[in-house]
């Protein structure tokens, strides 16, 4: 009522309301006094939203509002401590926690970690741990820091749109290659998940490398009812810098020629589940196994080393191997992903019969196979030992056999350290380990990430049992980095020394977990593996 007066008035007025002050300079006739008071309240108004697009803490405020947010985080504090899962309130320091009560404290459930004494002994024993980690570490961290960056970019993000599949049941992603005799090589893979049903599955895979080779499989699997499946599948490899170095665990490294090798082969698998962990499988396989000259680029070749009398050429070099493999495995996998498996086992039996369809290179033989794996978690999470034993050999005399039919130290039995082909004869033994640990994850401990690893390979050719001597054995050593994704084994970057060279990897296949699907993912078939 005061302010509707003054206006009628026309005198001066100010007006102080608790948010600012408006002091009216003008003075208002009584007959249009509405006016003037609907432009003073829109003045205010005005002042209220330009002070609140600017807001101004005084001294004072800031020192309440530092006072009222320690109040609360001490309360928060103190009723987080006080409180137990049950809601109840603890008053001697014990309570119900997620695993059961909480005991009082005592010697007996205290423990310091830090500062906690070391005998004198240690110290000399911690100099060559601390130096053989010190490098490990370094590198590990280095990887791991670049990882993040890449990330944090958004590089990663694009390289796996880019290469990655997508989120539909086909598409296609691009392989790389490198190391060993491929030298470095790129393809791609065309995928189909959903391959005419949903439990089928369709893989063509090409390669091409800079040392001439070249390789084109196609791969299917049908499935049979909920406990069994139908794998089929066929490939084409030409590799022109393959290697003969002569037969036996006691062939020498200056013995090195080379040659080309043309495989073809084509087949079918079925795949039984007899237990939860258990399957059989049932193999018939043609492959067709060729050799002649190498490349130009690869010198000496086979027949300059070998070719002195031609009786000293391997039997079976310049002709083709034809011929029908049938096989039966029984295979337990005990493991529960191709990931980061931490427990589990797996054994694996084979028995295979090969008959020659040509009259050029008849043979016929049976060939066997054991391989054991075992994963260790050790003490640390996410910390395990990889352990892998074989033993394959064919039961035949050698000399009676294709020598492009023989064993030698490829995948998976690869002897790292070691380029492929180094060694071949009728028999191979050998062990693998690796000890992994994780250097990065994203997001959660079972998420996408990197793995390093430590490796040592062990082991020999042979042509009869008798040969098997321990101061035959070829050891290697070496690590690597596993590339871990949403849902299986990526690939891995290693390298390897041995006493005669050192040999660097990557490859999308691991020589453990290596046996399943060996036709779907193109695998070569000219052997037993």
């Amino acid at each position: 009522m005061p302010l509707r007066i003054a206006l009628s008035l026309g005198c001066r007025f100010t007006f102080r309301p608790p948010w600012g002050s408006l002091q009216i300079r003008h003075v208002f006739p009584a007959t249009n006094w509405r006016r003037g008071f609907r432009r003073m309240t829109e003045k205010i108004e005005r002042d209220r939203v330009r002070r609140k697009r600017k807001p101004h803490f005084g001294p004072a405020a800031g020192f309440w509002i530092t006072v009222v947010s320690c109040l609360s985080l001490f309360l928060s504090a103190a009723e987080a401590s006080e409180a137990t899962p049950d809601g109840r309130t603890p008053m001697d320091g014990t309570g119900e926690s997620y695993w059961g009560p909480i005991p009082a404290p005592s010697d007996s459930t205290q423990t310091e970690f830090d500062g906690a004494p070391r005998p004198a002994w240690e110290y000399p024993l911690l100099v060559p741990y601390r130096v053989v980690e010190f490098p490990i570490h370094m590198v590990t961290s280095g990887i791991g820091a670049s990882y993040v960056y890449l990330e944090n970019s958004g590089f990663i993000h694009w390289l796996g749109q880019v290469l990655g599949p997508k989120p539909i049941p086909y598409g296609a992603m691009a392989s790389f290659k490198a190391g060993g005799l491929s030298g470095f090589g790129a393809g791609v893979s065309v995928f189909h998940n959903e391959f005419f049903g949903p439990d089928n599955r369709l893989k063509i895979r090409t390669l091409f490398t800079s040392t001439g080779e070249k390789k084109a499989t196609l791969g299917t699997i049908y499935g049979v009812g909920h406990d069994a499946t139908i794998e089929m599948g066929g490939g084409y490899r030409l590799r022109r810098n393959s290697r003969y170095f002569g037969l036996g665990p006691n062939s020498k490294e200056a013995n090195e020629s080379f040659f080309s090798q043309e495989i073809g082969w084509g087949g079918v698998t079925f795949n039984q589940v007899v237990t939860e962990k258990a399957r059989i499988e049932l193999s018939g396989l043609y492959s067709s196994v060729g050799t002649r000259l190498p490349h130009h680029d690869h010198s000496p070749a086979l027949v300059d080393v070998f070719g002195g009398a031609a009786d000293d050429l391997p039997y079976g070099y310049g002709a083709r191997s034809e011929g029908v493999t049938w096989s039966i495995s029984l295979v337990r996998d005990a493991t529960d992903t191709t990931r980061r498996p931490e427990t589990g086992s797996i054994h694996r039996f084979r028995a295979a019969r090969f008959a020659s369809t040509t009259d050029e290179l008849p043979a016929q033989y049976w060939s066997y196979r054991i391989d054991l794996e075992h994963f260790i978690g050790l003490w640390f999470t996410e910390r395990a030992l990889a352990a892998r034993g074989y033993l394959n050999w064919i039961d035949e005399d050698r000399d009676d056999i294709p020598f492009q039919r023989l064993l030698t130290n490829d995948e998976p039995d690869l002897f790292r350290g070691f380029r492929d082909y180094r060694w071949r004869d009728a028999g191979m033994i050998g062990a693998s380990f690796e000890y992994r640990w994780p250097i990065w994850v994203d997001n959660h401990v079972n998420g996408v990430g990197l793995d390093a690893y430590l490796l040592s390979d062990i082991g020999q050719v042979f042509g009869d049992f008798e040969q098997i001597i321990p101061r035959r054995f070829q050891v290697s050593y070496g690590g690597g980095i596993r590339v871990i994704g949403n849902n299986d084994f990526v690939g891995r970057i290693e390298f390897a020394w041995s006493q005669e060279e050192f040999v660097f990897r990557l490859s999308s296949d691991q020589i453990f977990q290596y046996a399943g699907g060996g036709l779907f993912n193109g695998r070569d078939q000219s052997a037993l593996r």
